[in-house]
């Protein structure tokens, strides 16, 4: 089927707006999930609408308010980040107390198979 600009900017505005999903866009205009995203990219374009939201401050998160703290305590917050980021590389997953840092380590990564031997006879 061929659609119009507007059209085409209508089921972007829909799926976007959760109006209808992408499956419901797809049975009712009879296009693939990949058009119906095309549309509402081009809904998106056409509306001057970052396709990625910034993000907000979600609850239970605290940001430190860097400007109130000393030199020192900008100076462990850096090492703590630091860490994180450095544990993240490495395929750990930490938990978010800083109060000891040998603890609360958790490993993420599966043993090796032991793998058959070779010289292994079958009669």
């Amino acid at each position: 089927m061929w659609f119009t600009d507007d059209e085409k900017l209508d089921i972007g505005r829909r799926v976007y707006t959760h109006e209808i999903s992408k499956e419901q866009a797809c049975k009712e205009y009879g296009i693939s999930i990949t058009t119906v995203v095309n549309y509402v990219k081009l809904y998106l374009k056409a509306h001057n609408i970052p396709a990625i939201p910034e993000v907000m401050n979600t609850k239970g998160v605290e940001i430190p308010n860097y400007q109130e703290m000393t030199k020192n305590e900008l100076i462990t917050e850096l090492m703590k980040k630091d860490i994180e980021i450095a544990r993240t590389k490495k395929g750990y997953n930490v938990k978010a107390n800083y109060s000891d840092f040998k603890s609360n380590l958790i490993f993420s990564f599966k043993p090796r198979r032991k793998q058959p031997s070779k010289l292994a006879f079958y009669f």
